[in-house]
C-alpha cells in the first residue's frame, strides 16, 4: 500500500520538512493519481498540517485533481489519533488505546 511518513518534529523544522519533503511529495502524488486512475494513495493524520499548507497553496485545477482523487477514493486519510502510533506503542494494546483514546 503506498504510503508516507512524513518527518515530524525532532531534527527538522515545520518549514525545513515542508520545504524538502512535503511539498514535492503531495506534487508528485497527485500528478501520478490523475495519470493513472485507480492507483490508491494512504495519509497519515500527522501528514495532514503539511497537507493543508500545500493544497492552499495550489491552483484552482490541482485543487479540483485533489478533489477528485478524495471524492474516488485514491486518497485515504487513516487513523485518527493526534499522534503517530506505530513509533510510541511498543503492544497490540496500546496501539487499540492510541486509536480509541486518541492519545
Amino acid at each position: 500500500m503506498p504510503h508516507t511518513q512524513l518527518p515530524s518534529g525532532g531534527a527538522y523544522s515545520f518549514e525545513e520538512t515542508y520545504n524538502t519533503h512535503s511539498a514535492k511529495l503531495f506534487t508528485s502524488l497527485f500528478t501520478v493519481l490523475d495519470a493513472y486512475p485507480g492507483r490508491t494513495f494512504t495519509l497519515t493524520p500527522s501528514a495532514l498540517i503539511h497537507f493543508q499548507k500545500w493544497f492552499a497553496s495550489q491552483t484552482f485545477g490541482m485543487r479540483q485533481k485533489v478533489r477528485n482523487s478524495f471524492n474516488l477514493g485514491y486518497v485515504e486519510v487513516v487513523g485518527g489519533s493526534l499522534g503517530d502510533i506505530e513509533g510510541t506503542c511498543t503492544n497490540y494494546q496500546e496501539v487499540i488505546r492510541n486509536i480509541i483514546m486518541g492519545t
